[in-house]
């Protein structure tokens, strides 16, 4: 059908009621052997190169289209006529060509043309009808000419089979199954077009009876439609009124649609909330335990004592009271210091992400835990291959990573030397810290529940207060990940700390006011800093903070963004930065980048005794290039 439609589109004058079926047929025909004959070109030319019949074959090809539109225009006989007459000529001129011009060639040539020709004589049986006999026998007979003559005109031409050297004794044979193939094709083409053209007037007899039929029934559908008026104008007044129906119903789904999206945000937030309350509420039960134990015992004691000085009139005695007070308030500063470290826990949220190499914060470990080359080669089994480093708040990851160090070195077994385990990975987006040793371990069946609870102690025997694995737990958490512990007594402990990958890295606020910001992208390593209506003491001081900013977190690049400073500010701009030098190279900056807008600014060569060898000074007109300067 889709064949049909592009035939009859190239076709406006056949586009009717009795349009003829054979001027059809014969576009079809020539919009397929026209396609085929540009694949042939092109395959010819793939296989064997631009040969002489080349330009033949694509003529071939133009020409069907030819005739496309000759039928179109409404010269469809002669159209038909040469559709079927000029492909067979040129088909045979060509096998003639193929072998005058071409020295050398296959014994394959005798044989194509004839393939053609015996394909090309059932063209005229399906353009042109039985009651055409005088267009239909022509065509063929000048195909069945150009069959018959194909060795003759050869030979003439001094192009023969034989002339040419070639030997095959059944050559001859070819001919008779060439002429038998015609006249088999084109007998069974005729006379399946016969039996075609008899349907085809059974056809139309039948149409003109149904067209009587048809009209007969047109009288009746009038009747019917005129009935079909009234009804249809009393089912549009209730159709406009079940559409304002369906209109409303739609208003009062959208709305409760809307209101159950409502309930179920305000739940969410409701269970967020009560899961956030329940945590602190645990956390407040802590702080009463702590508040209620902790400190009631050094606070009794030092009224003891304070009574005990008002009595005693001794020097001796109230030197060794005055003893006792000092280590009632020790114990007590130690309880106030573990309650700001929680609290600090809650602040570190607001910490920047940056870059933590696992090998450093290991370095710094050994130095404040005291442990040497030789007890770290003897004792400790390091690998951050796996996860060298992580992005996240280098405060807190320092913390868990002390506190489990510090946990093994303190419950070691006194029955076996102390081996532990470090190592880090990643696993389902999270960094795993995993610290593993051979010490007391811990009877999880027993106190599991109470494991991360502060102030629990599970060896009495060592010395501690039972805030480490609690500390450890709760700085997880604020790092989005979690604990795993596995431990069996007097064989060991596994502890993994899953630390969650930080989702915004390249853009974090550090300050945030009127005269300015300032900003840390981890990943990049460089603060960026730019002014807002600053004027010099402002912006001054705002330089000194970003510069603050790279000592605390170790970074050697400053970017100062001044796309939105004017030409005229630039000058005592870069003046400024030349004064502050110093602060910044104490602070292990190493680099200057200044941004600039290209279409506006021009940096001016001011500072032309600028120092390279110790901070080197860049202009960029964005932040893409910076990678460049930092190498």
């Amino acid at each position: 059908m889709k064949l049909r439609y592009l035939i009859s589109a190239m076709n406006p004058f056949l586009l009717n009621a009795n349009q003829d079926r054979n001027v059809i047929i014969a576009n079809s025909i020539a919009l397929i052997f026209g396609t085929l004959g540009l694949f042939l070109v092109l395959l010819l030319v793939s296989l064997f190169g631009f040969s002489i019949n080349s330009p033949l074959i694509l003529a071939i090809s133009f020409f069907y289209f030819v005739v496309i539109i000759l039928n179109s225009k409404g010269f469809s006989n002669l159209g038909r006529i040469l559709l079927c007459v000029v492909p067979v000529i040129l088909t045979f001129v060509a096998a003639l060509t193929a072998k005058l011009y071409v020295a050398s060639f296959t014994d394959v040539t005798y044989y194509d043309a004839r393939f053609f020709l015996i394909m090309l004589s059932i063209v005229p049986c399906l353009v042109f009808s039985v009651q055409e006999w005088k267009g239909l026998f022509s065509c063929l007979a000048v195909t069945f000419f150009c069959i018959i003559f194909f060795d003759p005109i050869h030979e003439l031409l001094g192009i023969g089979y034989y002339q040419r050297g070639f030997l095959s004794s059944s050559y001859s044979y070819i001919n008779y199954v060439t002429i038998i193939s015609f006249l088999g094709i084109t007998g069974g083409s005729i006379t399946l077009k016969r039996i075609i053209d008899k349907a085809d007037k059974a056809n139309n007899l039948i149409k003109e009876k149904l067209q009587q039929s048809n009209h007969r029934l047109h009288l009746l559908l009038a009747n019917e439609e005129a009935q079909s008026k009234r009804i249809l104008a009393q089912s549009e007044k209730l159709q406009d009124q079940q559409e304002r129906l369906l209109a409303a119903n739609e208003i009062i789904e959208k709305q409760k649609s809307e209101l159950q999206l409502q309930v179920k945000i305000t739940n969410n937030d409701l269970e967020t909330t009560t899961q956030e309350l329940i945590k602190h509420n645990n956390e407040l039960r802590q702080f009463s335990y702590t508040i209620s134990h902790n400190l009631r015992g050094p606070v009794a004691s030092l009224l003891g004592l304070t009574q005990l000085v008002e009595l005693d009139k001794g020097q001796k005695l109230t030197e060794e009271i005055v003893s006792h007070i000092k280590t009632a308030a020790l114990e007590l500063d130690n309880v106030f210091r573990d309650l700001n470290k929680i609290v600090d826990i809650r602040n570190s949220l607001y910490q920047l992400k940056e870059r933590i190499e696992f090998d450093q914060e290991w370095e710094s470990i050994k130095d404040v835990l005291n442990i040497d080359s030789q007890a770290e080669s003897e004792n400790f089994t390091i690998d951050f291959e796996e996860a060298p480093f992580l992005y996240s708040i280098k405060t807190i990851v320092h913390s868990i990573f002390f506190n489990l160090i510090s946990n093994c070195l303190k419950y070691r077994s006194p029955q076996r030397p102390l081996q532990i385990g470090i190592r880090t990975y990643l696993q389902n987006g999270y960094t795993v810290l995993e610290v593993k040793d051979n010490g007391l371990g811990i009877d999880l069946l027993k106190f599991g529940r109470d494991l991360f609870k502060m102030y629990k102690r599970f060896h009495y025997e060592q010395e501690g207060k039972g805030l480490g694995l609690f500390l450890i737990r709760a700085q997880a958490e604020i790092l989005n990940g979690f604990v795993e512990v596995e431990s069996e007594p007097n064989q060991g402990s596994v502890f993994r700390v899953h630390i969650k990958a930080p989702g915004l890295l390249a853009d974090q606020l550090c300050l945030d006011n009127t005269e300015g910001h300032i900003h840390y992208n981890a990943h990049e390593d460089y603060i960026l800093m730019y002014a807002i209506n600053a004027n010099a003491t402002q912006s001054l001081k705002l330089y000194m903070e970003a510069i603050e900013f790279c000592k605390l977190y170790r970074v050697a690049t400053l970017v100062f963004d001044l796309r939105t400073a004017h030409l005229e500010n630039l000058e005592s701009i870069l003046v400024t930065l030349k004064k502050i030098k110093g602060e910044a190279l104490s602070a292990g900056v190493r680099r200057f980048v200044i941004l600039v807008d290209p279409d506006k600014d021009r940096m001016p060569g001011i500072i032309p005794e600028w120092n390279e060898s110790d901070i080197s000074l860049h202009h960029l007109s964005d932040l893409e290039a910076l990678s460049v300067c930092t190498r």
